[in-house]
């Protein structure tokens, strides 16, 4: 990975890397991977020891689901964040039981707290790209001009009230 992030950074691009945090993506499994911030924070600095260019893709689902803090947020650097995936969480279950295609519009639910997300961000200077992730029935349910409108309106809501 050390190679990719290098030829990656001789041409300007950053890698982004996710953690998975919904264990019901890793009980199952023999050897567990990183899911959780800080364990992506060490793996992304190991890699990107000489291209500086690699950090998180920081995914609020899987901030949530690996029951990740606003401390650890307030700690990031921006320069280690390279983008962010927004989205909500299906009402009901607790994190644990989260399944990663089972997700809801930004701002739908609430139960991922996305404007103390958001303002942690904005505390540590963060000032990247922004994507709505919604793996969501009803989002997939409607036309693509539906879905766009739709996905932006919550944006748009979502970000007025940061």
């Amino acid at each position: 990975l050390t190679r990719i992030a290098e030829i990656l950074g001789d041409h300007g691009i950053r890698l982004g890397l996710e953690f998975v945090g919904p264990d019901t993506m890793r009980r199952e499994h023999a050897y567990d991977f990183v899911h959780t911030l800080d364990g992506m924070r060490t793996l992304a600095a190991a890699i990107g020891v000489n291209s500086h260019n690699t950090g998180l893709l920081l995914d609020a689902f899987h901030w949530w689901t690996s029951h990740g803090s606003l401390t650890e947020l307030k700690h990031l650097s921006p320069a280690e964040v390279v983008y962010v995936h927004l989205n909500d969480a299906q009402a009901g279950l607790p994190p644990e039981a989260k399944l990663d295609q089972m997700r809801e519009q930004v701002g739908a639910t609430s139960v991922i707290p996305i404007q103390p997300f958001l303002a942690a961000l904005r505390q540590i200077g963060y000032d990247g790209p922004l994507t709505v992730e919604p793996f969501s029935a009803a989002i997939k349910a409607m036309s693509p001009d539906a879905a766009a409108s739709a996905t932006s309106a919550a944006l748009d809501h979502v970000l007025a009230a940061a």
